[in-house]
C-alpha cells in the first residue's frame, strides 16, 4: 500500500483527479480516500505539526503498516533560491518540485534523513519544518544552519514547510527511512506573497506527471505481480545473505531487503558487485559499524 499524506485540500485535489480517488468511510476525524484497486491511499491531515503527527499515527493506527507499504507526503513549501520558473499567470504557481534528502526541526534542530534508494527524476533540497508560515527576514538568517555556522553556498536552494518533520517522526513508529518519501512543489518565495487555494492547487498540479510516474514505479517495486514472485524469493535469499554479512539491525535490515528487491526489478547488476566485494575481502563484514559503511559503499556503487 502507498499511503499519501498531504496538509490541505488543493494540494490534495490534484492527486484525487489523476489517481481516480474516492472517498473512504474511515471512521477518522481526516478524510481518506482510495483507488479502486485499493492499493493507493491518500489522507489530508490538515496544517501544522500537531495536525500531521495525529493523522499519521491516526491512519497508521487504524489500518498497520509493514515492509509493503509506502509513505509519501506530498505538500507545497516556500523555497529559498528556487531553481524553477514562476508561470507567468500569479496564480499558476512555480513549476519545480523537490525531493528532500534531510528534514530539520526548526523547533528541536533534530534532522532526520530518509534514504533516497530509488532512482527518480527530482531535484533535491534540504527541507526546515516551522511551526508558523515562514517569511523572509530582512537578515537572511536561513543562510545560516541551525547551529548559526554561514552556509559555504548561499545559493543552495533551501525549502519550509509546516509538516515534514512531523509526518516522518509520527511514520518512523510504523516505517523504516526507506520506506518514508517527501515531495515539495514551491508556491512561493516567503516574501509575504498572498498564498490563495489556487495556488497550491496548481504548485501540486504542474508537476503531476512526475509525481505519478514516481508513485507507478514504486508501486511496482512494491507489488510484484505472478511473474515476478521467483525473482522476488531469489531477492530473499540474496538479501538474507547479505544481511548476515553486513551483521544488519532491524532497521538496516529491512533497507537492505528493499534495495535489493528495487536492484532485482531494475535489472541492476548487483550480483558482479556483491560477488567482486567478497573476492577483495569486503564481504562478510567484522561487525555492524563496519556494515554499515559497506552497505553504503554498495549503494554509492549501484547508484
Amino acid at each position: 500500500m502507498i499511503y499519501i499524506f498531504t496538509a490541505l485540500y488543493p494540494e490534495a485535489k490534484p492527486l484525487i483527479r489523476a489517481f481516480s480517488l474516492k472517498k473512504a468511510v474511515a471512521g477518522l476525524p481526516f478524510d481518506v480516500y482510495e483507488n479502486m484497486d485499493g492499493d493507493l491511499r491518500l489522507v489530508i491531515t490538515g496544517a501544522g505539526m500537531t495536525a500531521a503527527a495525529c493523522g499519521v499515527s491516526a491512519v497508521f493506527g487504524r489500518y498497520g503498516a509493514d515492509e509493503r507499504d509506502h509513505l509519501i507526503n506530498i505538500g507545497t513549501c516556500a523555497a529559498e533560491n528556487p531553481a524553477s520558473e514562476k508561470k507567468d499567470d500569479t496564480e499558476m504557481g512555480y513549476s519545480g518540485i523537490y525531493l528532500c534528502h534531510k528534514i530539520t526541526d526548526r523547533n528541536t534542530g533534530h534532522t532526520y534523513y530518509p534514504d533516497m534508494l530509488y532512482h527518480h527524476s527530482f531535484a533535491e533540497a534540504e527541507i526546515i519544518t516551522e511551526p508558523v508560515v515562514w517569511k523572509m527576514s530582512g537578515d537572511n538568517r536561513d543562510k545560516q544552519d541551525l547551529s548559526g555556522k554561514q552556509h559555504i553556498n548561499d545559493c543552495r536552494v533551501l525549502l519550509h514547510d509546516m509538516e515534514s518533520a512531523a509526518v516522518y517522526q509520527a511514520g518512523s513508529f510504523w516505517l523504516g527511512p526507506h520506506q518514508m518519501s517527501f515531495m515539495k512543489a514551491v508556491s512561493d518565495e516567503g516574501a509575504g506573497e498572498k498564498i490563495t487555494p489556487r495556488i497550491l492547487e496548481h504548485a501540486v498540479e504542474n508537476n503531476l506527471e512526475q509525481i505519478k510516474s514516481y508513485v507507478s514505479d514504486l508501486g511496482q517495486v512494491l507489488e510484484p505481480d505472478e511473474e515476478q514472485q521467483k525473482k522476488e524469493q531469489h531477492c530473499m535469499t540474496v538479501a538474507e545473505q547479505l544481511c548476515q554479512e553486513l551483521h544488519c539491525s532491524q532497521t538496516m535490515r529491512a533497507a537492505v531487503v528493499q534495495c535489493v528487491r528495487y536492484w532485482t526489478l531494475a535489472d541492476v547488476d548487483y550480483q558482479n558487485v556483491l560477488d567482486k566485494m567478497r573476492a577483495d575481502g569486503e564481504l562478510p563484514c567484522r561487525d555492524r559499524r563496519e556494515g554499515k559503511k559497506r552497505f553504503e559503499e554498495l549503494k554509492q556503487r549501484l547508484l
